[in-house]
């Protein structure tokens, strides 16, 4: 009763504006209601709907008004009220298609609050599906259902429980409501929509052949729809990830032969070069202390043999300008005119296939500098290439609170201090704009970090930002005796 008289009481409300006053035949009423949730004059329209549903009651609209006055609550941002409405309409329209949204839209808005009645909501959602599945020959039900069935699948594929048997009940039901949803699928592309969903249902429980099975389903049967080119590179990644290389290639021509103009084709063509073309890579620790021996990992794709060689390269100028003072931001590759101070290769034993292969090696240093190991195949189509910074020396740096920055040197070797080492300091600042969009810029600045006591110790003081400035970080270089740190 409560209810109902807050109803009363609100369409006597409504039925006080002077727009709705006007109109007084339920045609004109339903014909300006129409219009106005067109243009989303969301408020307008519900009192015209209210109005419908007062002054005829009897009218075969009466119904539709009351049901999108309560949608019309939920899109001004009313969620209170526009519930109220929809709880109410089940109550009075129950057998209906109506009832049946109302439902939906009810247990959609009430999922997943904490203080809400899980069991009640999930009660109203299957009470909809039961009566659209009763009604599915309908159009206007059959549509519905599909929205019904994809809502309740969604909801039971967010819910969690520590216990196995659960959790099995739980798969089911959702196997059971996506297998569902194909059968109910009426066009191409909602199939194909489906079917994507119940092999992704798969892929996650783990079950990849069952999958497998569904993409190469839509690639067969439903080519045209969106989702094809995605199951093919799904299809394709597979046995690329199994190493099946040669099939995979296969996969990926016929990717991009068949829908060449698909976001998947662009990262086909990507695939295809990464399993034919050359490639090498290098891992190693940048920094080795000198004398000792610098182990390597190569790691090889369609290489037979892979050619290395060893450059020094000096100390400073790799990574700095003497005549600019200022930092490369990236070290200088040697050319091929530098003569390499040792060279050498290795062969792959299993390079057919298109298979990677992993090598690991490890050579001499002829003592502290600056080195380049670059990697090439035989015919000088891969190449990679790592620095190597031979050095004993071990940089510290901090700042204290009011500004000065401290660099302490030391050898590790000896455990010594390292005095009249050259600190250089990279200042990383952002500024910060004052227009409206506050638009933020970078500037690279070089500021000198001092030269190291007889304690090892260079003090210096940082340049200071302005007030619309950052500090993004500070990064120094060590130069001490060809040794850099």
């Amino acid at each position: 009763m409560a209810t109902r008289a807050w109803h009363v009481v609100l369409v006597v409300l409504l039925l006080s504006s002077p727009v709705v006053a006007q109109l007084d035949s339920a045609d004109q009423l339903y014909a300006a209601a129409e219009r106005a949730y067109a243009e989303k004059s969301f408020a307008t329209a519900r009192d015209l709907y209210a109005k419908l549903v007062q002054a005829f009651p009897g009218d075969a609209r009466a119904s539709e008004a009351e049901y999108k006055a309560a949608d019309c609550e939920l899109k001004l941002n009313r969620p209170k009220e526009g519930l109220k409405r929809l709880e109410a309409f089940v109550a009075t329209h129950a057998d209906s298609l109506l009832a049946a949204k109302a439902r939906r839209l009810v247990f959609e808005r009430h999922s997943g609050r904490r203080k809400r009645d899980r069991e009640a909501d999930e009660r109203l959602l299957t009470e909809a599906i039961a009566w659209l599945e009763a009604h599915a020959g309908e159009p206007e039900a059959h549509k519905e259902l599909l929205w019904a069935l994809s809502t309740y699948e969604s909801f039971l594929a967010g819910q969690q429980t520590d216990d196995a048997e659960a959790r099995a009940k739980l798969r089911e039901r959702r196997r059971a409501l996506l297998r569902r949803l194909a059968d109910l699928a009426q066009t191409h592309e909602d199939a194909a929509n489906a079917a994507w969903r119940l092999a992704d249902f798969h892929a996650q429980g783990g079950e990849k052949a069952e999958a497998l099975a569904i993409w190469q389903e839509i690639v067969t049967k439903w080519p045209e729809t969106q989702l094809a080119p995605p199951a093919q590179s799904r299809i394709a990644g597979d046995l690329n990830q199994r190493e099946e290389h040669a099939k995979a290639l296969e996969a990926y021509r016929f990717l991009v032969d068949r829908w060449p103009k698909s976001q998947e084709a662009k990262y086909a063509l990507n695939a295809i070069a990464e399993i034919v073309n050359p490639s090498l890579g290098l891992d190693l620790n940048y920094t080795q202390l000198p004398g000792q021996p610098v182990h390597y990992s190569l790691s090889t794709r369609n290489v037979r043999q892979a050619r290395l060689a060893l450059y020094r390269a000096d100390a400073i100028s790799l990574f700095f300008d003497e005549k600019t003072d200022r930092w490369h931001p990236y070290p200088e590759t040697p050319g091929p005119s530098d003569k390499p101070l040792r060279e050498w290769q290795t062969d792959v034993e299993e390079w057919r296939g298109h298979r990677p292969s992993t090598l690991q090696g490890e050579f001499p240093l002829d003592g502290p500098g600056t080195y380049v190991l670059i990697a090439r195949d035989r015919d000088s189509k891969a190449q990679t290439q790592r620095s190597i910074n031979a050095t004993s020396l071990v940089a510290i740096q901090s700042q204290n609170p009011d500004g000065e920055l401290l660099t302490y040197v030391v050898d590790r070797t000896t455990g010594l201090a390292a005095p009249g080492a050259r600190v250089d300091v990279r200042l990383d600042i952002e500024h910060y704009g004052t227009g409206p969009k506050r638009e933020r810029t970078r500037e690279v600045v070089f500021t000198s970090g001092g030269v190291t006591n007889a304690s090892g110790i260079a003090r210096a003081y940082l340049p200071e930002v302005g007030e619309r400035d950052h500090l993004d970080g500070a990064r120094g270089l060590v130069r001490h005796e060809g040794q850099i740190a």
